[in-house]
C-alpha cells in the first residue's frame, strides 16, 4: 500500500474546525452513525474511512487530516490529550523519521526544504 492510500485509509492525525468554516459541497457516499459516546460520526461508504466526527451541539467538527486533498495548509499546533497516551508513546524526543519505509534513507528536511 502506497503512503498516501494508507495515510487516506488511516486519517492521520485529527485537526478541528468551527462548524461554520467546514463546507460539505457533497454528500454522496457518505454515511453517518452516532457512537456509544454520542458522537456524530461521518464515513466513507465504499472503503469505510473515518472522515470527521463532532459532538451533539457542540459548533466545533474534528476532520481526519489525511483524508484531505493537499495542499491542505494545515500545521500542527500541539499535541492534545498526551494525558492518556500509550505506554509506547514518547513526546519527549522525536524519534528517527524515515523517508519511506524502515528499510530505507532517513529523510532528509534540510534536502526537501530547498526543493
Amino acid at each position: 500500500m502506497q503512503a498516501l492510500e494508507w495515510r487516506r485509509v488511516r486519517g492521520g492525525v485529527a485537526c478541528s474546525a468551527r462548524g461554520a468554516r467546514l463546507e460539505l459541497v457533497e454528500e454522496k457516499g457518505l454515511a453517518w452513525y452516532v457512537d456509544r459516546n454520542e458522537r456524530s460520526r461521518g464515513f466513507c461508504r465504499s472503503c469505510g474511512c473515518g472522515l470527521f466526527w463532532s459532538r451533539e451541539g457542540d459548533d466545533e467538527i474534528y476532520v481526519q487530516a489525511g483524508a484531505l486533498d493537499e495542499p491542505t495548509g494545515l500545521r500542527i499546533e500541539g499535541h492534545m490529550m498526551v494525558a492518556s497516551k500509550a505506554d509506547w508513546e514518547d513526546l519527549s524526543a522525536a524519534p528517527p523519521l524515515y523517508a519511506e519505509d524502515w528499510d530505507g534513507p532517513l529523510f532528509d528536511s534540510d534536502e526537501q526544504a530547498s526543493r
